[in-house]
């Protein structure tokens, strides 16, 4: 004779019964994680979510757009900064791209920046 499900624990998603699941520990989250006994494998009835609050992505982006740098961001908002490049990084490539204009241009200007590449050749002055 089957024992009656357990009215506190939840169905196992794969096997589908409730019969003879247990508590396994903690996973990563925090969230508590359950172990089927009768097909053997664990899951989590109520996953908490990973990652970072989407506000608090939306305000990274706009305090790096009014001129902060990621570090600073960073340390704002007390998240990694390299978190703030990716945020800003994703948000740059959903912008809608921008179709090039096929007219030839007449004049062209450039700065004078001036790069160089290579070895310096002579003495140290010292």
């Amino acid at each position: 004779m089957e024992k009656p499900n357990h009215p506190n624990y939840p169905n196992c998603p794969y096997c589908g019964t409730n019969e003879r699941v247990q508590k396994s520990g903690l996973n990563g989250t925090g969230s508590v994680r359950m172990r089927c006994e009768k097909c053997k494998r664990y899951f989590t009835p109520n996953p908490k979510p990973m990652g970072h609050d989407p506000a608090l992505k939306e305000t990274a982006i706009r305090l790096y757009l009014e001129g902060m740098s990621f570090r600073g961001v960073g340390r704002v908002l007390g998240v990694n900064f390299q978190s703030v490049i990716n945020w800003v990084n994703l948000a740059h490539e959903q912008l809608p791209h921008q179709v090039e204009d096929q007219t030839p241009t007449e004049s062209v200007e450039i700065d004078e920046l001036f790069t160089f590449v290579g070895k310096k050749r002579g003495k140290p002055m010292s």
